[in-house]
């Protein structure tokens, strides 16, 4: 099964906190922002502030300047054989501003490492439980760039429960934040691009050939990868600089080249052409696909490369050279996309504009070159090695696919690493390591210590044959002057 984004927090203490989580494992599950998210395998142990607000109640937490937390300091460790420091995790109330707005807050003003947030249904609204909570998204809105630290959502009921703990409880209530990516047997890889980013496409060109081994070992009961294909699309107040698709400036994106004559309303025009290419294509490739997962379409990734090979060009005159729906065509046909499938791509753009450009719009991600795997956001570099190395460490060991083995043959590697998890040397390795150095050392001083008594013993032996050649020379001129 593709595994969820989910933020897991162990209550750690005091007891009577534990004991209402013993079920659970003493587990709180709650729903990772898609914004400031860790890197997965990262563990945060720390103790929970809670600041009652001052200001409007229908704001709570909006701004850090109205609620106050005892204390800022970090709190030392109490294992005198591991002197550690528990951080603090910021309690706030959901609800009068968007989470990035109170998680910032958080930030600037107490410099937390993590911030949870504890759901508040607007009226009307059914409270989520435990495991609703996790089908949450904490969306982005459009200062998630700012954030530097990870944030969790979690039920009003598990949140009430530890503000609870921390008012009364005579201890510090201490948690442990853990962002485990689950090992699946299927991956689902989301990318959010521009048909103007020329970063995306050198990206997805060095991708595609490692992707499409990876995708035909799936079968009929399990797809190895699907690579999901979304379009950075964003709004504006106004039609600045013609950047938007229509007069309410709902469906907009940047303009690629500055002074040239591409505009953003180019960019949305051509990204609608390519997601009506990819729905179509996938469903033509196979029908019996799930619509909601489509599948791999050979014909998205040959347009997106011939177009940018083709349509990139600033100086050309010919139409068919420039970026826009006539260059589009002779790629079309370059790629041989089939005259009924142009059709259905046609009538798509025609009469699936608002659906399709408005799914976008609600699906954006954090930034304009973006990627998911299985839900979690990735913050690797974007290149195809660290990617790829990525994907295969998440799939379980035993269903692992054969070309995950020659990905890692190719790149020069031996093994499948999780790039984002840090464990260091464990100590048995940091000892064998120090005891190999140690021995190297001796041998140099030994070596060194025989060189230099060689050239000590060389030198008084030069010295010696010089002193008696010397008395000889001394006798023998003394007996000449006899």
């Amino acid at each position: 099964l593709v595994a969820a984004a989910l933020g897991q927090i162990r209550v750690m203490s005091p007891r009577a906190a534990r004991e209402r989580f013993k079920e659970s494992d003493y587990m709180i599950r709650g729903s990772t922002a898609t914004f400031g998210a860790p890197y997965y395998g990262e563990t945060i142990i720390g103790r929970l502030q809670y600041g009652h607000y001052e200001g409007t109640s229908t704001s709570p937490h909006c701004d850090a300047t109205k609620y106050s937390l005892a204390s800022s300091e970090p709190l030392g460790g109490t294992d005198p054989e591991e002197p550690t420091e528990m951080v603090n995790i910021v309690v706030v109330e959901r609800g009068g501003c968007s989470f990035v707005k109170k998680v910032l807050e958080a930030q600037k003003q107490y410099k937390p490492h993590a911030v949870i947030v504890v759901d508040r249904p607007r009226p009307g609204e059914v409270a989520h439980t435990s495991e609703t909570i996790q089908s949450i998204i904490m969306g982005d809105d459009g200062n998630g760039w700012e954030v530097r630290i990870p944030s969790v959502l979690i039920s009003q009921a598990d949140g009430d429960f530890l503000i609870q703990q921390i008012e009364q409880a005579s201890k510090d209530v201490i948690v442990e934040l853990q962002w485990e990516m689950n090992e699946s047997t299927e991956i689902e890889v989301d990318f959010w691009l521009s048909s103007g980013s020329r970063e995306a496409v050198e990206f997805l060109t060095e991708f595609r050939p490692h992707a499409e081994a990876i995708h035909r070992e799936s079968t009929s009961t399990r797809k190895y990868l699907d690579f999901i294909p979304h379009y950075y699309i964003f709004s504006m107040p106004d039609n600045v600089n013609q950047m938007c698709f229509e007069h309410e400036h709902k469906f907009c994106s940047a303009d690629p080249d500055g002074t040239g004559f591409v505009t953003g309303r180019d960019v949305v025009e051509e990204d609608l052409r390519q997601i009506c290419l990819w729905h179509r294509t996938a469903e033509e490739e196979d029908p019996e696909a799930d619509k909601e997962f489509e599948t791999f379409s050979v014909h998205w990734w040959d347009y997106i490369k011939n177009f940018h090979d083709n349509c990139f060009n600033r100086d050309a005159t010919d139409k068919k050279k420039q970026f826009g729906k006539e260059c589009s065509d002779v790629v079309m046909d370059k790629i041989k996309v089939s005259d009924p499938m142009k059709r259905k791509i046609t009538k798509c753009v025609s009469n699936e504009a608002d659906e399709r450009l408005s799914h976008e719009l609600q699906t954006t991600a954090w930034g304009p070159l973006a990627l998911r795997i299985n839900g979690w956001r990735y913050r690797g570099v974007l290149e195809a090695e660290t990617v790829l190395r990525a994907i295969c460490a998440t799939y379980v060991q035993r269903v692992r696919p054969k070309a995950c083995g020659d990905i890692l043959a190719h790149f020069g590697g031996s093994k499948v690493d999780k790039v984002y998890r840090s464990e260091g040397l464990s100590f048995k390795t940091a000892g064998l390591v120090l005891l190999s150095m140690i021995g190297a050392i001796i041998v140099i001083l030994w070596l060194y210590g025989r060189y230099l008594n060689r050239s000590v013993r060389s030198a008084l032996r030069e010295e010696v044959m010089l002193e008696v050649k010397a008395a000889v020379m001394q006798r023998g001129d003394a007996y000449q002057s006899m």
